[in-house]
Order: C-alpha cells, then structure tokens, then sequence
C-alpha cells in the first residue's frame, strides 16, 4: 500500500507527462494548420447548387404542343 505523499508524487507526474504529451500534440497540429493555410486552392469540382428542391430544372426546351 503506498502513502499518500507517494501517491500524489505519481499522480503528478503522470499529469506532466500527460501535459507534455499534449504539448507536443498542439505543436504539431500547428505545424499542420501552417501548412495547409500555405498550400494551394482547392480544384473545384462538381456544380454545388445545393440540395434539391424537387422541381425539376427549367432546360428552356418547351414541351410538344397538346392534341385537339
């Protein structure tokens, strides 16, 4: 069983050794978002003209005249 003040040292340092693990998790990310804001636009792809409304499309080609 340990003691308490040997139970508190350990669990100090695994926070610190947490806190430095997530230290150098921050400045990678960095690195990363660094990168990316320098890196080139995107190619555009695709039309993007939203989701759908479910008419259909005016194409300006009119439909054959109805029989008499």
């Amino acid at each position: 069983m340990k003691s308490l003040a040997e139970a508190l040292k350990d669990a100090q340092q695994r926070a610190h050794r947490a806190q430095l693990q997530q230290l150098n998790e921050e400045v990678s990310l960095k690195d990363v978002l660094d990168r990316a804001e320098h890196a080139g636009e995107p190619l555009a792809t695709g039309g993007g003209t939203g989701a759908p409304s479910g008419r259909m499309p005016d194409r300006g080609v009119k439909p054959p005249a109805a029989p008499r």
